[in-house]
């Protein structure tokens, strides 16, 4: 009967120390999280040009947007896939070098996404903005596609022992036709930009223009390589005279 009496207590004391326990743990700083904006598509800057029909450059732009071209190629569908990276880079933590094989990360802040996220989305927001495919996906949608477009994330940091400090993305991009299941075309991409001032929005700013530069170089090179590839193919055909 006395054990039974004292149980109550037992774990009103257990009790009372778990919540002094809780009370005492230090509070989390609050973390910042940013994002990079996509480019703005053609159809935003069709709208943008309409907006503003008295400006010459906003009309000549308007024309320029909706006018169709018949020279362009349409190439086949193409999916984007989220590049492979190391486990310090696959993440949402805004990495800095501040010596020679040293990374460390800012406190406080975060991307919105993990690097190599960022980094696809901004790639496929430019080949969609180029209008030369029937369609781009990525691979969180589970279509098929003539084209795949993947590689391997190497940078994505702030370097800061240079002077000025500078935003450097780096990725091998490889491009697969489906059909063959082969390799058509690979290539190393390296954007270093030169980070404006000592605030961190510059800092987010330059990663900002160093992306969509990246997604630009890396649409470009997509579309001339299948376009280099459609004569060769034509010319393998059997039974094509030369």
């Amino acid at each position: 009967m006395k054990r039974n009496r004292f149980l109550p207590l037992f774990f009103m004391s257990i009790a009372t120390g778990l919540l002094t326990a809780c009370s005492v743990l230090p509070e989390q700083a609050p973390v910042t999280v940013y994002q990079l904006p996509l480019p703005a598509s053609n159809a935003s800057s069709q709208n943008s040009a309409a907006a503003n029909p008295a400006s010459g450059v906003g009309a000549a732009s308007k024309s320029s947007l909706i006018s169709p071209n018949p020279s362009r190629t349409e190439f086949a569908s193409i999916r984007i896939n989220t590049p492979a990276a190391s486990p310090t880079l696959n993440g949402t933590r805004i990495l800095v070098s501040q010596a020679p094989y040293q990374v460390m990360a800012f406190q406080g802040v975060r991307w919105y996404d993990a690097a190599p996220r960022i980094v696809r989305n901004h790639v496929s927001q430019a080949l969609k903005n180029g209008q030369q495919w029937q369609a781009v996906t990525t691979d969180d949608a589970n279509v098929s596609s003539r084209y795949q477009l993947g590689g391997e994330l190497h940078a994505f940091q702030v370097d800061a022992a240079s002077n000025p400090r500078r935003v450097l993305v780096h990725i091998d991009a490889t491009l697969v036709d489906t059909f063959d299941n082969k390799v058509i075309a690979s290539q190393s991409f390296a954007i270093s930009k030169p980070v404006p001032d000592a605030g961190f929005d510059s800092v987010i700013a330059t990663f900002g223009e160093a992306t969509r530069q990246l997604g630009l170089d890396i649409a470009r090179w997509a579309a001339q390589s299948v376009a280099m590839r459609a004569p060769a193919q034509a010319d393998a055909t059997p039974g094509r005279r030369h």
